[in-house]
């Protein structure tokens, strides 16, 4: 946060003092805007300096995760501090250029004055002029896609391993519980269509189904947007910072998932919960790391890797044509719902999210959507969402979450205390005691009495038994620091007295 800071006030001085040569310029030329010629001047020398200070930022070259290059050892700590540091400048000084998408240019005020003259270079018909700005902008965009990758594959690199092996240890029953499998409940006549029941059974017939992304990949994804906020210093990140964070998570992803298809037919038959789960995953993933901004050839090569490895993966696994009738739109509304559950964590991979804008009808198409509080009004539009798409009538099934095993009954670690265990061998009213009254008389001017049938002389003594236990057990617990002398005096012939003269008191001895 301190670096951002101080980049920051470098980026804005520099752009202070661009404004005040705008401002003098246009002064001496004595119009209300700029000339072409001294536009054409100031763009070619502010070009220079800021493509200098792109290239000044240097840091580590960060080898891709995938293909793996067979070295599993992460990088340093200092190397995921120097892309960072890199990561942010750029983004400071692409920020410096680049307006968001949001901000138009009618609102100088939310605009830089470096965004306002290359926003004049490039609407001044010159095409020499506008080619130049263009060109500090592409600049900008390569020097600080390259900082932001290689930051996103340190982070990931350094934070988690890419094996799997416990996943697929795990037992079909264990995976259930793991992934908080959910239940399709499929009507009669859809039963019958897909496999599972008959046409006359009228009764509805439920099958397991994954509804949750596994906890690898939640995780992960999880753990990219803490990072994200991280160098964004809790603000909203940069479209380039967020494309090339897809774009590491994709690598990662290829790298524990590619070696995993080579035992697809050798798992069907021991492991199909576990390859259910993971083809589920796989379509979560290919929903959440698309990407409409412009990256490297590189990074697009790799998701079409990852949708080929889905589209395969799918094509094994459910070969069966009654499997597939019976998964794929479950998989199709459980991926929905999940979605709609976790936007709000995973909020950033939706901003420039061509796929996600599509099957959600554009809710991800640009960043100040994300950006937004969310209301009351909001989660209850979630809600909606959600319950119409679990009901999927049209489908004929109902997806029903799995119900969480109650906690398991715990005995207390320490025996109750003397006093209770007094109290309650002292005795309460019975059932026919509270039939013939709603309360005891009282006979003593603070409202205490004692019940009709109750001896008042064994209640003093299992009261005066109970406190001298007490008594003992205190003592005996202090003894080591040297105050049991001091309780010795406590005893039957202490708590006797005090209970018989508070009894004296209440008129019960």
């Amino acid at each position: 946060r301190e670096f951002r800071t101080s980049t920051l006030h470098r980026v804005q001085t520099f752009d202070h003092h661009l404004g005040e040569i705008v401002s003098d310029s246009e002064v001496a030329s004595g119009s209300s805007s700029l000339p072409l010629r001294v536009a054409s001047a100031l763009v070619e020398s502010v070009s220079s300096i800021v493509s200098k200070a792109a290239g000044e930022v240097h840091f580590p070259a960060v080898s891709p995760i995938w293909p793996s290059t067979g070295s599993t050892a992460p990088p340093p700590r200092s190397t995921l501090r120097q892309t960072a540091r890199a990561a942010i400048a750029l983004e400071v000084l692409t920020s410096l250029a680049e307006a968001p998408p949001n901000i138009s240019a009618s609102t100088p005020e939310a605009t830089t004055k470096l965004q306002q003259l290359l926003k004049v270079a490039t609407s001044s018909g010159d095409s020499q002029l506008g080619s130049k700005a263009q060109e500090l902008l592409d600049t900008l965009r390569r020097h600080s896609d390259m900082a932001f990758l290689a930051w996103a594959r340190c982070a990931l690199s350094i934070e988690a391993s890419p094996t799997r092996e416990t996943f697929w240890n795990l037992t079909e029953e264990e995976v259930l519980a793991v992934c908080s499998w959910g239940t399709a409940a499929f009507s009669s006549g859809k039963a019958a269509s897909v496999g599972v029941g008959s046409t006359g059974n009228k009764e509805e017939r439920a099958v397991s189904v994954p509804l949750q992304a596994s906890p690898y990949v939640f995780e992960r994804l999880a753990l990219a947007t803490r990072r994200l906020r991280q160098v964004s210093a809790g603000g909203l990140a940069s479209a380039g910072l967020i494309a090339a964070t897809k774009a590491a998570l994709t690598e990662s992803f290829l790298c524990a998932f590619d070696p995993e298809t080579k035992a697809i037919q050798s798992r069907k038959k021991t492991c199909m919960n576990q390859l259910l789960q993971w083809l589920f995953d796989l379509h979560i993933l290919r929903l959440v790391l698309s990407s409409s901004h412009p990256t490297e050839a590189a990074s697009k090569e790799t998701y079409n890797e990852l949708r080929t490895l889905q589209d395969k993966a799918e094509a094994e696994i459910l070969s069966d044509p009654v499997d597939r009738l019976l998964y794929q739109p479950v998989m199709k509304t459980g991926v929905r719902n999940q979605i709609q559950s976790v936007k709000l964590v995973w909020a950033p991979f939706f901003t420039d999210n061509s796929l996600y804008s599509f099957q959600f009808k554009g809710q991800g198409d640009s960043a100040s959507g994300m950006a937004e509080t969310p209301s009351s009004s909001t989660f209850s539009a979630l809600r909606a969402a959600t319950s119409a798409s679990e009901l999927a009538a049209g489908d004929g099934f109902q997806l029903q979450p799995s119900k969480q095993q109650p906690f398991r009954q715990v005995q207390s670690r320490f025996p109750l205390l003397p006093v209770a265990m007094g109290a309650s061998a002292m005795g309460s009213p019975t059932a026919s005691d509270s039939q013939r009254g709603s309360s005891y008389p009282s006979t003593s001017p603070m409202g205490f009495g004692t019940a009709p049938g109750v001896n008042p002389d064994r209640a003093v003594a299992a009261a005066a038994a109970a406190a001298s236990s007490l008594a003992q057990q205190v003592g005996s617990g202090l003894g080591s620091l040297g105050f049991s002398k001091a309780f010795n005096p406590i005893g039957n012939s202490w708590a006797t007295t005090a209970l018989q003269g508070w009894s004296g008191a209440t008129g019960t001895g």
